[in-house]
């Protein structure tokens, strides 16, 4: 009795040990590391009709049951029989079932349902074959890959006696959560770095990720130690690891919109299927690749991979070495042209692994922009790819949106243009499309007002969406954030651009929007933002600098909570408006009549009276309302 006692209390003293150690290690809470653990033992052992990687993983996590305090084993690393798990037993059919929830039907189809959305996600939404490609490149060790089969992971050749299987179990637990942790909370670089190694390809074209030769996972040698992962000299398609990125963007933004409803039927899967992304983001990692480079075979040979499926297994002979681009490259581009395009991996993950939890607060989610319904001459569907390209620039950009001017419906009149603009108290985004096809705008988060000065903060940028999408930051340099002048406001003309302009300065800002509509200026270059073309170059190869509008709108950004305030502070200015109108409006007779009397206000009421002033026959009582008599 007392050696049995001796080696639980061993036992739990261990797994305590372990359970500190992963916790100091990896950024997850003690209740979400002995989630994920049960997670990778399910995973592992279920190798009867295993559905897929993710849509087992978001099942099991739906449907967990609280485990207690005493139970022993908690992180499932003992050798079990095939098919058993901690807490869990394997029903006839393959399914797994808690063997506390057997009969509960609403656990039942809680898992049910989380399968069937998981199934749209991977079949509809998601490039051909992702969960496969991840956790194979990301949650395995390469020497387990060697007898990997679409139903299970089985155990590797020459594994040690049951005495060390602890051990090994261990190392690939810690593997499992470098994975997690590598996906969901390490930050930008880890989670691109996964998103990258995913689209390698070998040199007959197949997917590295499905190749244990090449796989680009550590290896683990008999010890138990693990190599880490080599990312030199690794290159991958532009077009495929972009379009994965929407893809995870429109499939995470899927299964938060499922969340809130009751039925799957209620959510039309058509509206997140996305579109091809290459020509916008895809163009301009290829241009910076090249830039890099020091050449422009990227940007010349981009249109012959726009199009082209990303999960195609085909594809290795179209993929030319002029559309790859290397991990570091990609990696700085997001950098600089699109921050957010990271937390695609991280959102997506945090909806498989802990659904029933808030995001931390430490991460920001990544939020596809929701038009509501709202009509666009610029995003047609909202699945957009450019929607997908703007809120990768900057995380203002996500959630909620709210158009405030459109020229479709509101023509192209400035005064409508600026009364949309004054008095909105949160951030908006400004988008026009020239008569050339270009498309450009300008993001801020200050308010609008009228001003012969410029104003504003740095959190602001310039942007071109199209042909390529590009964003020009402050650089320090100089304070012209932002600039609204109207020629009324001048009373006159006062030697200053009068119109709403970025950048440059009073006399002519670099983008500049008259009030005309006419002499509309979009140059390369000022002090307050990087410099760059907001214009597609000229027909003749040169940069183009003047333009006129085909489109033009103004949405307030930010999501629902920044834009029912900024409706707000704009409701409330439009009535301080009209209040100082009506003001206006009301007179007071005695000193108006007391003003034409003076002159003040110019009038012929009653200039008889100077003409009569002065004659013998006339005597006038100021004092009197018969003011004036006439001698007989």
């Amino acid at each position: 009795m007392g050696n049995g006692q001796s080696a639980a209390k061993k036992r739990r003293d261990t797994e305590l040990a372990r359970l500190q150690y992963l916790g100091d290690r990896y950024p997850f809470g003690d209740e979400e590391i002995l989630r994920l653990a049960r997670c990778y033992s399910y995973l592992r052992r279920a190798r009867h009709a295993r559905k897929s990687f993710l849509s087992d993983w978001a099942a099991f996590c739906a449907t967990l049951y609280p485990l207690p305090n005493d139970a022993e084993d908690r992180l499932g690393l003992r050798v079990r029989s095939e098919g058993s798990t901690v807490g869990h037993k394997m029903d006839g059919d393959g399914s797994s079932q808690s063997c506390h929830e057997d009969d509960d039907e609403s656990l039942a189809a809680t898992r049910r349902h989380r399968v069937d959305l998981l199934e749209v996600a991977e079949g509809r939404i998601l490039p051909s074959g992702f969960g496969r490609r991840l956790e194979r490149s990301t949650f395995l060790f390469s020497q387990d890959l060697s007898n990997y089969s679409d139903s299970a992971v089985t155990e590797s050749p020459g594994t040690p006696d049951e005495h060390d299987a602890e051990e090994f179990a261990f190392k690939r637990l810690e593997k499992f959560l470098e994975g997690a942790s590598d996906c969901s909370r390490r930050g930008a670089r880890p989670a691109l770095t996964v998103l990258f190694k995913c689209c390698v390809r070998n040199s007959k074209g197949g997917y590295t990720a499905d190749d244990e030769k090449h796989c680009s996972g550590a290896a683990m040698d008999t010890s138990g130690a693990y190599g880490q992962v080599r990312n030199e000299n690794m290159s991958a398609s532009a077009v495929e690891v972009l379009d994965m990125a929407y893809g995870l963007s429109l499939a995470a933004c899927f299964l938060a919109k499922a969340a809130e409803l009751e039925s799957l039927k209620e959510l039309d899967p058509a509206d997140f299927i996305p579109e091809d992304v290459g020509t916008s983001l895809g163009q301009s990692l290829l241009a910076f690749s090249a830039k890099k480079k020091g050449n422009r075979i990227g940007a010349e040979c981009f249109s012959n991979t726009v199009g082209l499926a990303s999960g195609s297994t085909n594809s290795a002979n179209v993929h030319g070495e002029c559309e790859l681009v290397s991990l570091d490259v990609f990696l700085e581009w997001a950098e600089n042209t699109a921050p957010c395009l990271s937390a695609c991996l991280s959102t997506f993950m945090h909806h498989i692994l802990f659904p029933d939890r808030p995001y931390p607060p430490s991460r920001t989610p990544f939020l596809f922009p929701d038009l509501k319904g709202q009509s666009s001459a610029f995003f047609h569907r909202p699945a957009s790819s450019l929607l997908f390209s703007l809120a990768s620039m900057s995380l203002s950009l996500g959630g909620s949106w709210f158009r405030l001017y459109t020229s479709e419906s509101d023509g192209l009149s400035f005064n409508r243009l600026q009364l949309s603009l004054l008095g909105y108290g949160g951030p908006t985004l400004i988008i026009i499309r020239a008569t050339n096809g270009g498309i450009f705008g300008a993001f801020t988060s200050s308010p609008w007002k009228e001003s012969s000065n410029f104003y504003g903060s740095s959190d602001c940028f310039l942007y071109q969406l199209a042909p390529s999408a590009r964003v020009y930051r402050p650089r320090g340099a100089g304070t012209n954030y932002m600039y609204c002048n109207s020629a009324a406001r001048s009373k006159g003309y006062d030697g200053l651009a009068h119109g709403i302009g970025f950048g440059g300065d009073s006399a002519g800002p670099r983008l500049f929007i008259s009030e005309t509509f006419d002499a509309c200026v979009a140059s390369s270059a000022d002090l307050t933002f990087e410099p760059g073309p907001l214009l597609p170059p000229a027909e003749e190869g040169g940069p183009q600098k003047d333009f006129e509008i085909s489109d033009i709108e103004v949405w307030g950004v930010g999501g629902e909570d920044v834009v029912s305030e900024g409706l707000g502070a704009q409701e409330q200015h439009r009535g301080l408006v009209e209040a100082n109108i009506r003001k206006a409006r009301k007179v007071d007779k005695a000193a108006f009549l007391d003003d034409f009397r003076s002159g003040l206000i110019e009038s012929k009421a009653f200039k008889h009276r100077e003409e009569i002033r002065g004659r013998d026959d006339c005597h006038i009582d100021e004092d009197d309302l018969n003011n004036y008599v006439m001698d007989k």
